[in-house]
């Protein structure tokens, strides 16, 4: 979980510490929200990052800590997107960068290239029928991956 101090996790102010970690980039606020939430719910699991993607948030998890956060038939979830007012994507966080791209898109992938040049990209490349599901999601991606992801529709 991103460090903020128990203070900061019991209170809707940040200490000067946390502050100053929010202020650097190393925690973001969508981080602290995250982690006031999963507090106030009494839910005992980790998370590696929160990302807003939109109309919904995605939260990267360990792989213990993902079942405790969706909860048995999503209720932990669920309970946690009402608190936010975002549904949640809660999605195992690992190092294969081609893994993770797979498991956020959740829809068939036909291949997933990695393009060497001046800069490092990923090209996804996918049926033309999840053009409008998944189109947008481009930046989403980039933002999770650290590198830039350019989905192709064939």
């Amino acid at each position: 979980m991103p460090k903020i101090c128990n203070v900061c996790l019991k209170n809707d102010f940040l200490c000067n510490a946390c502050n100053k970690s929010v202020l650097s980039g190393k925690v973001s606020t969508l981080d602290v929200s995250l982690s006031r939430a999963i507090y106030r719910l009494g839910i005992e699991a980790d998370f590696s990052r929160a990302m807003d993607a939109g109309n919904y948030m995605i939260v990267l998890t360990d792989k213990n800590s993902s079942g405790i956060l969706i909860g048995k038939g999503g209720r932990n979830s669920k309970r946690l997107g009402m608190m936010l007012e975002k549904n949640l994507r809660i999605i195992e966080d690992t190092n294969d960068e081609k893994k993770l791209i797979e498991s956020i898109v959740s829809a068939p992938i036909v291949g997933i290239n990695k393009v060497y040049g001046k800069e490092e990209y990923y090209k996804v490349r996918m049926e033309k029928r999840f053009k409008e599901r998944v189109g947008s999601m481009s930046p989403v991606l980039s933002k999770v991956v650290g590198k830039e992801v350019k989905l192709m529709f064939e």
